[in-house]
């Protein structure tokens, strides 16, 4: 673009605007064949500073109206910081604008634009007379001869698909005064994190003290005194009790009244109104028959998932795998008679083999061991599960990241 001013010493009279218009536009279109010639012919370099006629890389961003300079612009003023060439001192300047320069508001009323707009709307008035103020100012006519210019114009149409982007309306309010906003797009490096949040608590599976389960047993019946008697018999129960397995019983007579529930051929007394006499620990993995008291004997034991199955007797009996039991609490088996031999004191003392002792019958037994116990007297099942303690696991995600992923859509 070429800028031309003409300059003169003296002012004629005062010109109306289209004389001015038609002046200038006369003055234009004389310069213009000398300023195409000098852009057009040799180096335009000359006339355009900065301009070597090939085509520069910022003109992949356009990309025909569809690309963005966000990327590139970002990446340049990165590429400039601390440089000092012509290029990057426009792209500083830019950049560190909303920065660095001051910021300001003048509002409408200023009475530095009130004056302004009175100078503007009637200079002569606020600053008197130019013309005869200074000496130095003559009035002088000049005549400019007519100019005739020829144009010719040539109007067609061409049948082509366009397409075009409509932007935003600007209006211009002379009175406003403007200021470049802030730019709206930023490119922040921003981090977040999600994280899965456990926590645990523990439940015991029953309160302390519930009865788990019970069971009856026994229960001979007999009419005494004009009243129902339930003779030896009772109930065991199993007590939650995180410490261990915890079992309690009762064991005795029932007289109608007290807890009985009429004559023979009625059901059993109720076993949840019998009292508790007394309670042990048993241990869960020992599962041979084991006295508990007042008579009573269990056996069992709980699997891997705390579910416990107990047997419950009011008798047990020794059973030998062969042979029978002997006085001695031991099994044996007959081996031949007993030898008789003078012990010196006018008696004779009885003899066996060695490994053999004599029985009453008068009999060697060979020892085999002890015999084994087996439950007897009417036999109960009490199964329940061991009290424990169940542990709760909650997971919570603590999403972070939600607001910057509404932001980036």
């Amino acid at each position: 673009m070429a800028q031309l001013a003409l300059v003169q010493p003296s002012f004629a009279q005062p010109m109306s605007k289209p004389d001015a218009s038609a002046l200038g536009k006369q003055l234009g279109t004389s310069a213009t064949p000398s300023i195409k010639q000098g852009i057009t012919s040799g180096n335009p370099g000359q006339a355009v500073p900065g301009y070597t006629g090939t085509s520069q890389n910022q003109t992949s961003y356009f990309q025909g109206g569809m690309g963005s300079t966000v990327g590139p612009g970002a990446a340049k003023v990165a590429g400039c910081n601390a440089q000092t060439d012509l290029e990057c001192q426009a792209v500083n300047l830019v950049a560190k604008a909303r920065l660095t320069r001051p910021q300001f508001q003048i509002q409408t009323n200023d009475p530095l634009l009130s004056k302004a707009r009175a100078i503007g709307a009637n200079p002569s008035g606020q600053i008197g007379d130019i013309f005869s103020t200074y000496d130095t100012c003559k009035s002088a006519t000049t005549t400019t001869p007519a100019v005739f210019d020829t144009q010719v114009c040539q109007e067609f149409s061409v049948n082509e698909n366009k397409a075009c982007s409509i932007g935003q309306e600007v209006v211009v309010d002379a009175k406003y005064n403007y200021q470049c906003e802030r730019s709206p797009n930023r490119l922040d490096n921003l981090q977040c994190s999600r994280i899965l949040r456990v926590t645990t608590s523990v439940t015991p599976s029953c309160n302390s003290g519930d009865v788990l389960n019970a069971a009856g047993f026994g229960w001979g019946y007999r009419y005494r005194k004009g009243k129902d008697v339930y003779e030896d018999g009772g109930v065991v129960r199993a007590f939650c009790n995180l410490g261990g397995i915890e079992l309690g019983w009762f064991r005795g007579n029932v007289t109608e009244g007290d807890y009985g529930s009429g004559s023979e051929g009625r059901p059993n007394p109720d076993i949840n109104l019998l009292p508790t006499q007394a309670t042990t620990f048993v241990n869960p993995s020992e599962p041979s028959i084991r006295h508990i008291g007042s008579g009573l004997y269990v056996m069992g034991g709980c699997d891997g998932n705390k579910q416990c199955s107990y047997n419950i007797s009011s008798s047990v009996t020794d059973v030998c795998a062969s042979g029978q039991v002997l006085p001695g609490g031991q099994c044996g088996v007959p081996i031949g008679d007993v030898t008789y031999v003078d012990n010196g004191y006018g008696g004779s003392d009885p003899t066996c083999p060695a490994g053999a002792v004599p029985a009453d019958d008068r009999q060697c037994y060979q020892l085999l061991g002890y015999p084994e116990q087996v439950m007897s007297g009417g036999v109960m099942n009490l199964s329940f599960r061991q009290a424990t303690n169940i542990i709760n696991v909650y997971d919570e995600w603590d999403n972070q990241c939600a607001g910057l992923e509404a932001r980036a859509q």
